[in-house]
């Protein structure tokens, strides 16, 4: 479970948030070339350091680096899209990243997700981030305005958290697993994911596996 006021992501309760592996790493890469998605870098694994970009060849200035087909691209208009037609449109408006929040709990919630394999290598333990500090550690930093900062993200967490719970009371079968600790572990990669594009009809956001 996900202890409030503890904020410990680690113990995010799903069955295919995995500690990345060689072999799911392998898996990843396969899944890259079967999705044609084109790099100049490799995924290695580092001890003491994690998961990293590992150029294969010099890379030339201008070089592309990378290039994902759009079929793979998720964004908050097409999540909202196939939640209309599921009957749900009620989103909140301070929360621009909701639907692709909902989105990866949904996938990690699909036996046979296709993004399984990237979810797969998406970060589990969040414990660094200034979210998850101990109130210890918050006071440290008083004068600067991140403990403010911080609990007032967590308000905002849980109260989403609350008014999204419709969702899964509605559709059990697509969000059975509605736990807080995923909610956050999910905005946590979202967060530090996503890509947000404005035009003059708006602006839309996007999560762009690999980017």
């Amino acid at each position: 479970m996900f202890p409030a006021p503890a904020w410990n992501c680690c113990s995010v309760c799903s069955r295919c948030i995995i500690k990345p592996s060689k072999d799911s790493i392998h898996d990843f890469a396969e899944w890259c070339t079967a999705k044609e998605i084109t790099r100049l870098f490799d995924i290695q694994l580092t001890p003491s350091m994690g998961l990293g970009a590992v150029a294969v060849n010099t890379i030339e200035e201008g070089e592309t680096f990378i290039e994902v087909p759009v079929d793979l691209i998720i964004s908050t208009k097409q999540v909202k899209e196939i939640w209309t037609t599921r009957g749900f449109t009620d989103w909140p408006d301070d929360f621009s990243i909701a639907p692709l929040i909902i989105w990866l709990m949904e996938e990690t919630c699909t036996a046979h997700s296709d993004f399984k394999t990237y979810i797969d290598l998406l970060p589990f333990d969040f414990t660094e981030y200034p979210l998850n500090w101990n109130d210890e550690d918050l006071e440290k930093c008083q004068g600067t305005g991140l403990k403010e900062t911080i609990q007032n993200l967590r308000m905002k967490l849980m109260k989403q958290f609350e008014l999204l719970r419709r969702l899964s009371e509605e559709y059990p079968q697509i969000l059975h697993e509605w736990k807080f600790a995923k909610f956050v572990w999910a905005y946590q990669v979202i967060n530090s994911r996503w890509w947000e594009f404005m035009d003059e009809y708006g602006s839309d956001g996007f999560i762009v596996p690999c980017a």
